[in-house]
């Protein structure tokens, strides 16, 4: 039996955090590995731990997982942390969960600092494990590690499924969301990188011509601080009259919600939409398929990935190479033309609301998911 130690977060609503509670959800499974946690150092000192909206008997099982004893022979070590820790550790294999948004991975995401006791024996090697195939040539475009690794997130298919005419009534009224709008859904930080400028904008234009439109957002307060106001008021730099008239019609949520009440948003909602400028993988978009939501995304990111054109339709983008980095620039006036389609297509709503799901549960159940890691970490 082969020991793994995983250095990650836990108990907190961070990306990061949530794939490495669903994952040790599903080590449990494979008794071949004897697997501890050490909890890393939060990123920012701001952030406490917190419900991250796994129920009691999941939170149970996700802290049961404990550091090594003193001494304790590792085989696999495997970081969940950022900024990356790109160096060897105490232990036969290490493996480094790294993203790369951007086409690259920036020197300011990279820690210098080894701070815990797993850093700097035995080996000066390492591997790297990303969740796409864009962040997989931006992490070998920066040529930090030979050998990565592509394991994707995943969804829970017991927590996502599409609503019933009824069901998606009642969770309305739960949420006093309009009964009769068609609502766009976009769920995450307000961060540049998400395109939300590009969203409102587009939306408002989108409004001029479908008034019982309604725009959703869900936000991350509790972790980057209000990112919504800059990003409306950007927008509204743009094009002033048609955000300000569209104002009303944008609901903008910061809740930290369970998952049962964020799955709970996708089926009160009639489509996913994601103008997203830089992303790693972007699992949101994927939990919308799982909910049998059409989504609306860039073309040409980590999405392409697991989009499929009987549920998704691309928005037409640009590369751009800029200081940042390599991102996307998807056109406006296609995000507007998209979203004017999945509004007037019934046809291809139902398609999406039958098909998506059944994917999403074919091929990225958090169980299969997991189940690739471990063929990854134990090879």
């Amino acid at each position: 039996m082969k020991t793994l130690l995983i250095e990650g977060w836990r108990g907190i609503n961070h990306s990061y955090s949530l794939v490495n509670q669903h994952q040790l959800l599903h080590f449990e499974e494979h008794p071949d590995l004897a697997v501890y946690h050490l909890d890393a150092p939060f990123s920012n000192d701001q952030w406490r731990k917190t419900t991250s909206g796994f129920d009691e008997d999941q939170s149970a099982a996700i802290d049961r997982y404990a550091p090594p004893a003193s001494g304790k022979k590792i085989d696999v070590l495997y970081r969940m942390t950022f900024p990356f820790r790109l160096t060897g550790g105490a232990a036969d294999r290490v493996f480094v969960f790294c993203t790369s948004e951007l086409g690259r991975i920036p020197d300011d995401s990279i820690s210098r600092v080894s701070d815990t006791p797993t850093d700097g024996a035995y080996t000066d090697d390492f591997e790297i494990i990303t969740p796409s195939n864009w962040s997989l040539q931006g992490i070998k475009r920066s040529a930090y590690a030979e050998r990565v690794h592509l394991v994707p997130h995943g969804i829970d298919p017991d927590q996502y499924w599409p609503a019933t005419k009824d069901e998606k009534q009642s969770i309305r009224r739960q949420f006093n969301l309009p009964q009769k709008a068609f609502i766009f859904l976009n769920v995450g930080a307000m961060t540049w990188n998400k395109g939300i400028v590009q969203l409102i904008t587009a939306f408002a234009l989108h409004k001029k011509r479908y008034a019982d439109s309604c725009l959703l957002l869900k936000g991350a307060d509790f972790l980057y601080g209000d990112m919504f106001t800059r990003a409306f008021q950007e927008a509204r730099r743009l094009d002033p009259t048609s955000v300000d008239n569209a104002r009303d019609s944008i609901i903008y949520s910061t809740d930290n919600l369970s998952h049962e009440s964020l799955a709970a948003l996708y089926r009160a909602s009639d489509a996913y939409v994601s103008p997203y400028l830089a992303e790693a993988f972007n699992l949101p978009v994927l939990e919308a398929i799982a909910s049998g939501l059409p989504v609306v995304v860039t073309a040409g990111g980590p999405t392409d990935d697991f989009c499929r054109p009987e549920f998704a339709l691309n928005i037409a983008s640009d590369i751009v190479q800029s200081d940042k980095g390599i991102y996307l620039k998807p056109d406006l006036d296609d995000l507007v033309r998209q979203m004017s389609i999945v509004t007037e297509n019934q046809r291809f709503r139902t398609a999406a609301a039958q098909c998506g799901p059944l994917w999403a549960r074919r091929n990225y159940s958090w169980q299969a998911v997991t189940k690739t890691l471990v063929k990854v970490l134990s090879g």
